[in-house]
């Protein structure tokens, strides 16, 4: 069950299934996520748990957290998805252990318990690339959700279809079938891909350009919002000057219904300067403004970086793979 509790100064709970209770994120979607997991665990209402793991994915891809991705790991458990869930407890708790280590306690209950649900009922399935650090994605899994080479998953019977792609090299995909022999004999798969580079000038179908790393590692970072902002408020000002020559332009025009002759040539003169300004500062005002909105709306979007992922596995900041002869490998070549 789910060892939620209010106040950041509770012990964390350490059952299987538990979550700590304090260091919780900043983020308010992950506040109203564990909300809405406290009133699963007291109403029993699945819905509020499959929101709950919907609230934690939003704050995730807004902000990097291995606080939340282990809060997501550990609702995809309870909601019976075990895959995923062995998945982002496996990305999520070496780097927990170094930005809260307080923490790391109160999910090796659910840790725990995840592993022997997939060994009871999955087979492993180790993938490994070449170059590493290849983002994988897996058809049984959403769309947005990927892993990074090398690493183990843990899939049920079926079919299953991984696909890995590398900035700069072709994509691979590859199919496994997982039967219920395997399952029972505990089989162990092994995929491992050397992704070739992309030929120079070769154009790469968009299907096939390597995606963003979904919910592992660190989410792309936002634009700064600055050159919006600052462009807003002289477009703001630029209009509010306009509006206090217009008015003024008013009084102007006013007065030259009094006048007449030399005097009213002179005032005319006046009149044209104001109507000219007042033009000038509307139009540039206005595409001031519009220059601004259009930066805070593409503020909003996550910037286009490279990242060169690193791996990560349960309880180690290093992986060492070695393979063993006594189960099979298989070995492919992108092309």
């Amino acid at each position: 069950m789910f060892a939620l509790t209010a106040g950041a100064g509770a012990a964390p709970a350490q059952p299987a299934g538990g979550v700590p209770a304090s260091g919780e994120s900043a983020s308010p979607l992950h506040h109203q996520g564990r909300d809405l997991a406290r009133q699963w665990l007291t109403g029993g209402d699945r819905a509020k748990l499959e929101r709950a793991a919907a609230l934690f994915k939003e704050a995730l891809a807004l902000a990097p957290s291995p606080l939340v991705e282990c809060d997501l790991g550990l609702a995809l458990f309870h909601l019976g998805e075990l895959s995923r869930a062995h998945a982002r407890l496996t990305s999520c708790m070496p780097r927990l252990a170094i930005d809260a280590p307080d923490q790391v306690d109160g999910y090796k209950g659910v840790a725990a318990s995840v592993d022997a649900a997939v060994a009871r009922a999955h087979v492993a399935v180790d993938v490994a690339t070449s170059p590493p650090g290849a983002v994988v994605s897996i058809s049984s899994f959403p769309a947005d959700e990927t892993v990074l080479a090398p690493t183990l998953v843990w899939l049920p019977a079926g079919r299953h279809t991984f696909t890995a792609r590398a900035a700069g090299h072709q994509a691979h995909a590859w199919t496994v079938e997982i039967g219920d022999d395997d399952v029972t004999a505990r089989a162990r798969k092994r995929w491992q891909v050397r992704l070739e580079p992309v030929p120079a000038g070769a154009v790469v179908p968009a299907r096939d350009r390597a995606p963003p790393p979904g919910l592992v590692g660190d989410a792309p970072p936002r634009r700064s919002r600055t050159a919006a902002t600052l462009t807003l408020a002289a477009g703001g000002a630029l209009l509010a000057g306009g509006g206090v020559l217009h008015y003024l332009g008013r009084d102007v025009r006013a007065e030259l219904a009094t006048l007449s002759g030399d005097a009213y040539q002179d005032q005319l003169e006046t009149w044209h300067l104001y109507q000219r300004s007042t033009i000038g500062l509307y139009a540039t005002g206005a595409l001031a403004t519009g220059v601004g909105v259009w930066l805070y709306l593409r503020a909003r979007a996550p910037a286009p970086i490279a990242v060169t992922p690193t791996a990560e596995g349960r309880g180690a900041m290093v992986w060492v793979w070695s393979w063993s002869a006594a189960a099979p490998t298989t070995t492919t070549r992108a092309r």
